[in-house]
């Protein structure tokens, strides 16, 4: 997954022989191209994401959306904000992602289904993060970053006070141990009933 960066996302100079191949991979919200190619080979690209680049999601040779499992579509990450500290981003893949299988069908994901666009899909993930041990319908990776317990169903609990439950705050990519996630004075839950970002402070 690249994402984030002020510049260019990939930027492929292959040479005659080996050429570069991108499969499964995200590519978004970069500040210049999404992917380059400078050289007389373009890299085979397949399987991958490349959505709101600044400068384009492709240069330099054809834009691939649509072909060999090419999409160009919302990644869908867990939390994710260009005003947020990169720090903080959780670049897992939220339910309902259009990315949740739709990789290379000969790589699988640990749980044996098709694997996801990203970083973490394919058969070396950590998967164990999308279980969910106490069926709250909260990722057990997710409860246990947030410092919430994954044998007990705590979605319906408000653990910050800021007008969001876990569930929501969860479908949010909001921290629901901070009831004001974006440090604007703001509430979470406040901003949401609003329809301003809780994860831009300059929304």
């Amino acid at each position: 997954t690249i994402t984030g960066n002020s510049g260019w996302g990939v930027s492929a100079y292959a040479d005659l022989i080996r050429g570069i191949t991108l499969t499964n991979v995200v590519v978004s919200e970069n500040g210049g191209y999404g992917i380059s190619n400078g050289y007389i080979y373009a890299p085979v690209v397949e399987f991958c994401d490349a959505v709101d680049n600044s400068g384009g999601n492709y240069t330099g040779m054809t834009d691939l959306t649509g072909t060999d499992g090419n999409v160009s579509v919302d990644p869908g990450f867990v939390s994710w904000s260009a005003a947020m500290d990169p720090s903080t981003w959780d670049l897992h893949l939220a339910p309902g992602s259009a990315l949740i299988d739709a990789g290379d069908s000969a790589l699988l994901d640990p749980d044996g289904s098709n694997s996801d666009i990203g970083a973490y899909g394919g058969p070396a993930a950590d998967f164990d993060y999308y279980d969910d041990a106490d069926l709250d319908g909260l990722y057990d990776g997710w409860e246990l970053a947030a410092g919430l317990d994954i044998a007990t169903d705590d979605s319906t609990a408000d653990t910050d006070g800021d007008g969001l439950d876990n569930a929501a705050e969860f479908s949010a990519g909001t921290a629901p141990g901070t009831a004001d996630s974006d440090g604007d004075g703001r509430s979470d839950g406040a901003e949401v009933t609003a329809g301003t970002d809780p994860l831009d402070a300059g929304s």
